[in-house]
């Protein structure tokens, strides 16, 4: 239970670091 919430949270983070990430290169083009 604990593994699956941490990856569920690693997951969660991740997807909004790449979405970060896409919003400023989308603003630099």
């Amino acid at each position: 239970m604990l593994v699956s919430s941490y990856i569920f949270t690693s997951r969660s983070l991740f997807s909004g670091f790449c979405n970060m990430i896409y919003l400023c290169s989308s603003d630099i083009t």
